[in-house]
């Protein structure tokens, strides 16, 4: 970490995040390679993210955050990258 003077010493939870992303955060942290960027996606596989990402975003699903969150889940992220997406955009 290059920018520790500006690192939060709270977790996601303490700052009013859920327990699930907080899970997912540090597990990030500290096994960054479990997800699989660069991963490439055909058709159906943007297809089936794009139907995850419009669950968990709901109305903003219309938004360019859905293409992110698409490319995120479809890149390795999963299920788990477009909770983690809606839950960020909550604030």
């Amino acid at each position: 970490r290059e920018d520790e003077e500006f690192e939060g010493k709270q977790t996601w939870a303490e700052l009013g995040g859920s327990s699930h992303a907080q899970h997912y955060l540090q597990n990030f942290d500290e096994h960054p390679t479990n997800l699989m960027l660069g991963q490439t996606c055909d058709h159906q596989a943007q297809a089936d993210a794009r139907v995850i990402c419009q669950k968990h975003l709901g109305t903003v699903a219309h938004s360019s955050y859905l293409e992110e969150c698409v490319y995120d889940v479809c890149a390795g992220g999963g299920e788990e990258a477009a909770e983690m997406t809606a839950e960020m955009l909550k604030f």
